[in-house]
């Protein structure tokens, strides 16, 4: 088996299964660092331990919002592995990994994820970006990795731009598909198992709306208020579960307590699958009003019609008007419009419903993320 290095700043809970399923076709390492005083004002959460692939905890610098793990050279060098994903792209520790990994002539790959649905703020640049402009050299010693796994064929193309020539492999980035599957048939099986769940938030045959991320500003929380206020003039049947916590919480609530709305349900972070699942099980719509996260793939594959603002990395995986609907972001009144219509119309909301479970099955689910890696790696 190949031996295969992974470095990230940390796992989240999403990823591990990513890992345990490689793990079982390369003899991989996956390197992460403690929590950074920015993750946990972000309310992430890591585990002390992992199951089922072997992951080694590095010592870190946090500097400027970024995480340097230069220990990581020395079990390059010590192991020298057949191949390495790093995720920092152009940091310098990483840079230093990439220019180890070609002296000992090991396989160097960028995990650079994806790109946001559009550019909408200029990214800050630091002193080096300023001197050097487009001959930056971090960003020309970058491009001589092996090559890049990204999230989507909008990266691959966006980089490609850019002018990377290295082979750029599309990994559609997915949550455990093949738990929420199992999860979702046993609901399906199983209704009473719901009961609790739907008497809460639809005990009269309420339509539910849902929101599942983490309340920060990025996320626009209060657009998604303000358009289910406007869906309860023509709607009152309607229900809103919002589930996550973060730094907006407590003005949201405010907001909804000022309003006067009723049937809205604030119910904190969860992560466990099977709870998230009965969320989902149980709603009709989900609604992302700021960043896309991979909360819009778990609600696709559930059938559950997304509405989404257009920024995020996971955008991309919606077709507007054929397996969810994109908007601009901060034209909440879209929300409530996407909503009623929906609501009048079943026949196109079966559509977008039938649509978006076919999404997930046949071309965004983690057999296709991590078949990509594997089918990359072997042919090396």
């Amino acid at each position: 088996m190949k031996k295969v290095f992974i470095i990230q700043n940390i796992i989240p809970n999403y990823r591990e299964p990513v890992f345990r399923k490689l793990s079982t076709k390369f003899d991989l390492t996956v390197f992460y660092s403690s929590l950074s005083s920015k993750a946990k004002s972000r309310s992430f959460v890591q585990k002390n331990k992992f199951t089922g692939f072997k992951a080694v905890l590095l010592p870190s610098l946090n500097f400027r919002n970024r995480v340097y793990q230069f220990t990581f050279l020395k079990h390059i060098t010590l192991k020298k592995p057949d191949v390495v994903i790093a995720q920092n792209f152009g940091h310098f520790d990483m840079l230093l990994a990439l220019i180890l990994c070609k002296i000992l002539a090991l396989d160097f790959y960028w995990w650079r994820g994806g790109v946001p649905y559009i550019h909408r703020d200029k990214p800050q640049k630091g002193i080096v970006s300023k001197l050097f402009g487009e001959k930056d050299p971090r960003i020309l010693l970058s491009k001589l990795a092996k090559g890049m796994f990204v999230y989507s064929k909008y990266a691959k193309i966006y980089l490609e731009h850019k002018g990377f020539k290295c082979k750029i492999v599309v990994t559609p980035n997915s949550p455990d598909t093949n738990n929420f599957i199992r999860l979702k048939k046993k609901f399906q099986e199983n209704p009473d198992l719901l009961n609790d769940f739907k008497n809460r938030f639809s005990p009269n045959g309420e339509y539910v709306i849902l929101l599942v991320g983490r309340l920060d500003k990025t996320r626009r929380t209060s657009d998604l208020i303000q358009a289910y206020q406007n869906i309860m003039l023509e709607c009152p049947n309607v229900s809103l579960v919002i589930v996550g916590d973060g730094s907006e919480r407590a003005k949201n609530e405010q907001e909804v307590k000022k309003l006067g709305l009723k049937n809205v349900h604030f119910e904190g972070a969860i992560y466990d699958d099977e709870l998230l699942a009965k969320y989902y099980m149980v709603s009709d719509f989900f609604v992302t009003p700021g960043v896309a996260s991979m909360a819009i793939k778990i609600a696709m594959l559930f059938g559950i019609p997304v509405i989404t603002a257009d920024y995020g990395l996971e955008v991309h995986v919606v077709q507007d008007g054929i397996n969810g609907y994109v908007y601009p972001m901060g034209e909440f009144k879209k929300i409530s419009n996407l909503v009623k219509r929906l609501i009048k119309d079943q026949m196109t909301y079966f559509k977008i419903s039938n649509n978006a479970i076919a999404t997930i099955e046949n071309d965004v689910n983690i057999n296709k993320m991590t078949e990509a890696f594997v089918n990359e790696i072997h042919q090396l």
